[in-house]
């Protein structure tokens, strides 16, 4: 199973700057929330396709970067609490790092979780 996962929704832009700016303030802390495609009820191309929501929370932006021109586009590294295990199985959430790419005009992009 890969490791890398869609993101269907997420914050705008100036929450994302918000969340890297106080990532480490102890007074003040940005909540933010990426909607991650766990897993697909279906194949994706097919139009009855729904997903499964990953649990993810305590989202930390630790490093942002433009990831071309546009200003939407970005490149997101941080920590968070997710569950990344089969989602068989009962799992707790577990601290996790990432790396992202995030498209803040369209709300989508990708996730993938350090081993």
């Amino acid at each position: 199973m890969s490791n890398n996962y869609k993101i269907k929704n997420g914050p705008c832009r100036s929450e994302l700057i918000d969340a890297f700016k106080y990532a480490y303030d102890k007074k003040s802390h940005v909540v933010i929330d990426f909607d991650v495609a766990w897993f697909n009820t279906v194949s994706e191309g097919d139009p009855r396709n729904a997903y499964k929501r990953m649990p993810i929370s305590d989202i930390r932006i630790s490093g942002i970067s433009y990831e071309d021109g546009s200003g939407n586009k970005f490149n997101l590294n941080g920590y968070c609490l997710a569950v990344t295990d089969s989602f068989k199985t009962a799992s707790m959430p577990k601290p996790r790092s990432f790396k992202a790419f995030y498209d803040a005009q369209t709300r989508e992009g990708w996730i993938e979780f350090e081993r």
